[in-house]
């Protein structure tokens, strides 16, 4: 346990403040009055960013972006810097394991990912995953639930809670794709691009910006960070995103961007854009991970969950 509260600490501190021609360690002070926060120190290393890279490795070197970027959504802004999410990314790891994203399949279509998705909200991953295999049980294509009565699509995901609402979404997401379409498919998305995902999938009823994301970083393997409750909690306590007294000041400036309120949207926007791409699935399900030490109700996060 003392190692899950040292690094628990270290999420919910302040920003750095690092010593540019100090090499020998970084002292880590708190913004915030956090009950049992103390002062960390981070070894860091000169040139080092956290995450070890082969040598040639261009790919994840590209994704790293400039420390001097800023957010399109709180301009002026600039954190998390890729600095941040690597350490972060490091710390979470030594606690819970490196995560690594599995290959695309097409074992599952993207529809299947999709109501997985929808069917995993406000819920835990046990029932969403029994919820699911009784769907398919009942009805094994997705042109069989949308000739069931929906009372008869209620009954059969039922064990995963909001059934009426979800068994209403999902059978008006069917009749679209087949309206719009001439089939219940959406094949299409795999050649699409992740702007086009997104407007499609935030077209579904019940369908907004965090289940689009899921379905881009989970199934179709696109760079996407999604932001549920726990990382949005986490990156308020983190100062990775302002906070409302932030906001207000900030806003009273004449001349300068406006800034809009913080929530789970605008805070996707502004990870999506700050995070490096090649950090993005890991340190999503990492930070998921973590924020689940404090809520052991809900149960260990599976390998390709989304909540």
């Amino acid at each position: 346990m003392g190692e899950v509260q040292e690094t628990e600490e270290k999420v919910v501190s302040g920003r750095r403040k690092r010593k540019q021609e100090d090499s020998g360690g970084v002292e880590v002070k708190k913004e915030a009055d956090i009950k049992g926060m103390k002062k960390v120190k981070v070894k860091k290393e000169e040139g080092d960013v956290g995450v070890k890279k082969e040598e040639g490795d261009r790919g994840a070197k590209e994704d790293i972006k400039s420390s001097s970027q800023t957010s399109p959504v709180f301009p002026g802004w600039d954190r998390p810097t890729p600095e941040d999410c690597e350490l972060l990314c490091r710390e979470l790891s030594a606690i819970h394991g490196e995560r690594k994203q599995p290959e695309q399949t097409r074992d599952q279509s993207v529809m299947d990912s999709l109501v997985c998705t929808i069917l995993s909200q406000n819920t835990t991953s046990k029932n969403s995953t029994a919820s699911f295999a009784s769907l398919k049980s009942k009805f094994p294509t997705w042109e069989d639930v949308y000739a069931a009565p929906i009372p008869d699509i209620e009954e059969s995901i039922r064990m995963g809670g909001l059934a009426k609402i979800k068994a209403e979404r999902i059978h008006r997401i069917c009749s679209t794709l087949l309206r719009n379409y001439g089939k219940i498919s959406l094949e299409h998305l795999r050649e699409a691009s992740s702007e086009k995902v997104k407007e499609e999938i935030s077209s579904f009823p019940g369908c907004g910006p965090k289940t689009a994301s899921c379905v881009l970083l989970f199934h179709l393997k696109r760079p996407d960070f999604a932001v549920d409750t726990h990382v949005f909690r986490l990156s308020k306590l983190m100062g990775w995103v302002p906070d409302e007294k932030k906001v207000r000041s900030h806003n009273k400036i004449k001349g300068g961007d406006a800034w809009p309120a913080v929530s789970r949207e605008t805070t996707y926007e502004h990870l999506n854009s700050m995070v490096p791409d090649h950090l993005k699935y890991a340190l999503h399900v990492l930070l998921i991970a973590h924020g689940r030490t404090k809520s052991p109700a809900r149960g260990p996060l599976e390998p390709n969950e989304c909540p």
